[in-house]
């Protein structure tokens, strides 16, 4: 397993691209007719073939339904590299399985091309073709992932924390709701606690807060005199 794991870190140019990040927590799945293949990516999969997990297999859901693997288990038949380091600093990598059963004549075989998207956290498959050479058949695969991008690239992508989720106005929200209720719950500790105020007093600044309702009352009134003002303006033009 160390091994398949090594197979899968390319390093060039002083650039490294580390695709066991790009391994899914479960299989990718393509289904074409009557065939569905599972794989994954620098790992085995969880569907097994003849009660074992190789790299990616295929099954025929035939009368009985018919299993073989199309990538071998062992770290050696896997192929990494990254064939093009992009102007906008984005591997293109190229991840080969081979050491497929052999199926009328032909050793069968996987390619996928790695895209670098950090927004890929889960990974994003797509079958792109099966070529039938003279020896080989192989199973064309794209993959849109961030295991894809270079390792600093990885750690420097979108973290999602609250900011993700609310924004930044939605933490000045809840950062100001948080301060407001620590200012009653303290001060009005210190009124009942310390001054031994009692009933409307144990509120801190109780005339001021007690004022804010016709406060509020005023600022609307007024806004709506000017909006008033305004409207009869433009009739009188």
């Amino acid at each position: 397993a160390e091994e398949d794991m090594k197979s899968c870190i390319i390093t060039d140019q002083g650039k490294t691209v580390d695709l066991n990040k790009a391994r899914a927590a479960h299989d990718f799945t393509y289904r074409d007719g009557n065939s569905e293949i599972f794989l994954n990516i620098c790992g085995l999969t969880e569907k097994k073939c003849d009660q074992k997990s190789y790299k990616a297999i295929e099954i025929h859901h035939r009368t009985p339904p018919t299993c073989y693997h199309i990538a071998s288990a062992d770290s050696s038949d896997i192929e990494a590299n990254a064939e093009d380091f992009t102007t906008d600093d984005k591997p293109i990598s190229k991840l080969s399985y081979k050491g497929g059963k052999i199926f009328e004549g032909k050793q069968l075989q996987v390619d996928i091309t790695v895209l670098c998207d950090l927004e890929q956290t889960v990974g994003d498959l797509q079958y792109i073709d099966t070529t039938n050479n003279i020896d080989s058949i192989v199973y064309i695969f794209q993959l849109k992932s961030r295991g894809g991008c270079y390792v600093h690239h990885i750690d420097d992508g979108p973290q999602c924390f609250i900011d993700c989720v609310v924004g930044l106005g939605g933490i000045l929200v809840i950062l100001f709701f948080a301060g407001l209720m620590a200012y009653f719950i303290i001060g009005t500790l210190i009124q009942v606690l310390i001054r031994k105020k009692r009933g409307k007093e144990i509120i801190p600044n109780s005339a001021f807060w007690l004022d804010v309702p016709f406060l509020l009352k005023d600022g609307v009134m007024l806004i709506v005199d000017l909006i008033r003002a305004c409207i009869n303006k433009r009739k009188e033009k």
